[in-house]
């Protein structure tokens, strides 16, 4: 006999609405997450000063971008090797260097193709 025609449509309403709400949260702890970066690069970047966009330079005199994308090489080898210190987020820190490698990127005045024949 089964259910009347209108219950099985609110049914499988209600089976999808359950479907998509996991996917809500997902998104919002990504969000929750994200800001967490975004507190820890306000954090260091009040401890450390701008050391990536204005480096001392005092052993290394590679420009920022390079120090950023050396960083970055450097947590992705601790990521595939498997090597993480106690107590330090690699993930987030990848994640914070690759979001200052692109504020680096985005601040660069690009340059404008030559009019000149």
């Amino acid at each position: 006999m089964g259910h009347p025609r209108h219950y099985r449509g609110t049914l499988k309403r209600r089976r999808a609405i359950s479907a998509i709400r996991p996917r809500a949260s997902i998104v919002a702890n990504a969000i929750r997450w994200l800001r967490s970066i975004i507190r820890l690069l306000e954090r260091k970047n009040k401890s450390y000063g701008n050391s990536a966009g204005d480096p001392l330079k005092i052993f290394s005199q590679s420009g920022p971008l390079e120090r950023l994308n050396s960083r970055i090489d450097d947590k992705l080898s601790r990521l595939m090797r498997g090597k993480e210190f106690q107590g330090e987020d690699t993930i987030m820190d990848l994640v914070g260097y690759l979001a200052l490698r692109q504020g680096m990127l985005m601040a660069k005045p690009r340059t404008r193709p030559s009019t000149h024949g």
